[in-house]
């Protein structure tokens, strides 16, 4: 990438970086459980509940 300075050029990449990294983060957070409550990683996985993991524990 040119290291040139035409006004706000050098600056939109940096927005978009900062976009996509705010992205990201949600993405983490959203998956994220707090320690208390996190019996099983299992629980991490989207679409996965208490009900769910129950329903997975018992089928053995």
């Amino acid at each position: 990438m040119a290291t040139e300075d035409r006004g706000s050029r050098k600056k939109v990449p940096q927005v978009l970086a900062t976009i996509e990294n705010c992205m990201h983060l949600t993405s983490l957070l959203v998956q994220a459980l707090s320690p208390t409550v996190a019996i099983t990683p299992l629980l991490q996985l989207p679409h996965v509940g208490p009900t769910q993991l129950r329903q997975i524990t018992h089928a053995n």
